[in-house]
């Protein structure tokens, strides 16, 4: 079924747009005709790449994030005065207005203040918020959204500043926990490629076996032993490693 872009005007002279599903071309004209409209213009959409819709429309996204980087931070301080400003009685445009202008990231002051044109203008918070999703993500429009529909506004942005305090409280103590397994596997690496060197380690070995005046049998049996044991040294520490890395994150996790 083929998308056709129309343009119609009915007895009175007043012309509406839009989009209409058809077989046919005949058809979408019987449709739009049959309510006394005219029909002035009837175009086919060509949705050959509409596939790439999706796919663009994320790397456009993932562009607007990149170019309007803000800190969690910032975000988590923005929504729980907003939500304290609410429940005080003042209005979103006057809160935002406020905190725009206290906002000491510049980017981000320019988005609040944004925002709070355009909900002068008389767009919904959630409708002002949609035109940054490389700011707020579809989540926090969604739970405003949802907000506004219920009346609930001032109880919603209580609750999302809760969850957008525990998440940068989360990601704090990851990124702090991740910091002593780092240096570890940094320091680890460069002593077992540096100083540690098993093929050096195991003619030493050689060496020293010989000059004892043990039995070619023992030298031969103690060198492989300890040859083997040497060359273990790298998986034991890489699983040493990854099993400290596991307990801390689920430690920073769970606190």
């Amino acid at each position: 079924m083929a998308v056709y872009n129309y343009l119609t005007k009915n007895s009175e002279g007043n012309r509406k747009e839009g989009e209409i599903r058809a077989d046919s071309l005949d058809n979408a004209i019987q449709k739009l005709t049959t309510n006394g409209q005219m029909v002035i213009t009837l175009k086919e959409v060509d949705d050959t790449f509409d596939f790439l819709g999706p796919f663009l429309d994320e790397i456009q996204l993932s562009i607007e994030k990149a170019k309007n980087r803000i800190p969690l931070a910032n975000i988590v301080f923005f929504t729980r005065q907003l939500a304290t400003m609410f429940s005080a009685g003042l209005t979103l445009e006057r809160a935002i207005q406020s905190l725009g202008a206290e906002e000491k990231h510049r980017k981000f002051q320019k988005v609040l203040s944004s925002v709070s044109d355009n909900i002068r203008k008389g767009l919904n918070m959630s409708e002002s918020l949609s035109r940054h999703p490389g700011v707020f993500n579809n989540l926090f429009i969604a739970m405003v959204k949802a907000g506004e529909v219920s009346g609930n506004l001032n109880e919603i942005l209580e609750q999302l500043s809760s969850y957008l305090e525990n998440l940068d409280d989360t990601r704090r103590k990851v990124k702090s926990a991740m910091n002593y397994p780092i240096f570890m596997i940094v320091f680890l690496l460069v002593l077992v490629q540096g100083p540690i060197d098993i093929p050096v380690v195991g003619a030493s070995i050689e060496v020293t076996l010989t000059s004892t005046g043990l039995p070619s049998k023992h030298k031969s049996y103690l060198s492989e032993i300890t040859s083997s044991i040497i060359c273990l040294i790298p998986n034991v520490i890489l699983l040493w490693l990854i099993s400290s890395i596991s307990t801390v994150v689920v430690t920073a996790l769970t606190v």
